[in-house]
């Protein structure tokens, strides 16, 4: 029989949805309580001391007070989650880790960097495929984790008059937007690796999105416009680029940047065609039919005089 876990969300504001009517969270305290606890990276969960936790969320209060309040919001918290989620004695606090290992919990945020660690070792740690590279199994990963991230961790949330709280909250939805970069910059270095340059568009798109000067999201919109022959499209989101970048932080473009623009402009990023499965049988391709692999592409000559 499966378990219907308990979900956490913590990409947007703090939400909990449970197998049964799902009860009010508790106050914004206990919100806050529950993100800390259930956003540990790429591990385990945390243990906490009961110290700590009244450090972050009662900065200003006597250590008694806090305690006592402390004890209050674990008792809401565990009637929100149900029995056995939360492991707690006299002096530390964590979510229950059996709770995670057999699914009876599960937390957006964990299960991001779950996906994301599960990519890393596999890119590094897989003979399959040479050290460092993607494969498809790796993407799979890569794009679960992407929609995995609905929103910014506790957008919406916050506890103003805790400033110990506000900037771990600052520092670990900074760490989170990060690491959601990573996976859009090598998702969409892999769509056009396989041709996919509409996938590879709508990638670096989101991210520009996201940070619109993130310079090395721009290139890729460039290389993959290109690859798909817009070039006048490219070369005038350059355009565009270049004015928000003078306006905003008053910068010019980075040295790799201009190198890849004046390859579009000179031709030397001519569209992708999909080389069949006959030509790579000519070409001495040694694996066909038992395990197909990902189709290679290979670069048309574009006469310079074809660009806009």
């Amino acid at each position: 029989m499966s378990i219907m876990p308990v979900r956490v969300l913590l990409f947007g504001p703090p939400r909990l949805e449970t197998p049964a009517a799902t009860p009010p969270l508790p106050r914004a305290r206990g919100r806050a309580l529950l993100a800390y606890l259930g956003a540990t990276p790429n591990a385990g969960p945390s243990v906490y001391t009961r110290d700590a936790l009244t450090a972050l969320l009662w900065p200003g209060l006597p250590p008694d007070d806090a305690r006592n309040n402390l004890r209050r919001e674990l008792s809401l918290l565990r009637h929100a989650l149900g029995d056995g989620l939360i492991a707690a004695d006299r002096a530390q606090v964590s979510l229950d880790p059996a709770a995670l290992a057999d699914g009876r919990l599960w937390i957006d945020v964990a299960a991001f960097d779950a996906l994301v660690a599960a990519a890393e070792a596999h890119r590094y740690g897989d003979q399959r495929h040479p050290s460092g590279e993607l494969c498809d199994e790796c993407v799979a990963w890569l794009e679960e984790a992407e929609s995995l991230y609905t929103a910014d961790f506790l957008a919406g949330f916050s506890l103003p008059d805790s400033a110990p709280f506000d900037e771990w909250q600052r520092f670990a939805g900074q760490r989170l937007r990060a690491t959601l970069d990573v996976v859009r910059s090598r998702l969409s270095a892999w769509y056009i690796d396989q041709g996919d340059t509409a996938r590879a568009l709508d990638t670096a798109h989101r991210r520009l999105v996201a940070d619109p000067l993130n310079e090395a999201a721009h290139r890729d919109r460039l290389r993959a416009l290109a690859l798909a022959g817009q070039w006048a499209t490219a070369l005038r989101e350059h355009e565009q680029f270049v004015r928000q970048l003078a306006a905003e932080i008053g910068a010019p473009p980075e040295q790799a940047t201009l190198a890849l623009v004046e390859d579009v402009r000179r031709g030397r990023l001519a569209p992708l065609r999909q080389v069949t499965r006959d030509e790579r049988r000519v070409m001495g391709s040694e694996v066909i039919a038992a395990d197909p692999q990902p189709v290679s592409y290979t670069h048309l000559t574009l006469p310079t005089s074809d660009l806009v």
